[in-house]
């Protein structure tokens, strides 16, 4: 079961949690946002545009978006890459055990721990 920490792009606020299987495909992970999130998220679970929370443009390696930089709100997303695939496995698009970008118990507690997918609706 993988644990995925999301972010609404436009809103601000707390990001959120959802639960899959990582050998679902990206379709499967659309459904549960939308499960997880039925009020801000009124389109349908396809028409979802989903991004890795990873920054492209690190001098020193790819980053992940962290929550308390996501507690003000996203609202670009050119940085992130886009996960165009809705057939793809989650393993294959990076969101896998091990592709997760870990964060110590201590840097949880002051919002240090990654976002791992930026949500856009249409």
């Amino acid at each position: 079961m993988l644990k995925l920490w999301c972010a609404v792009v436009g809103e601000t606020g707390s990001p959120f949690l959802v639960q899959v299987d990582e050998l679902d495909r990206v379709q499967d992970l659309k459904e549960a946002i939308k499960t997880e999130k039925p009020v801000t998220i009124t389109c349908d679970a396809e028409d979802l545009q989903l991004f890795l929370a990873k920054r492209k443009k690190e001098e020193d390696g790819e980053k992940w978006l962290t929550q308390r930089e996501a507690l003000g709100g996203v609202r670009d997303t050119s940085d992130y890459t886009r996960v165009s695939s809705t057939d793809a496995h989650l393993r294959c698009v990076g969101l896998a055990s091990g592709q997760l970008g870990e964060a110590s118990e201590a840097d949880k507690v002051v919002g240090l721990g990654p976002i791992h997918l930026l949500v856009e609706a249409p």
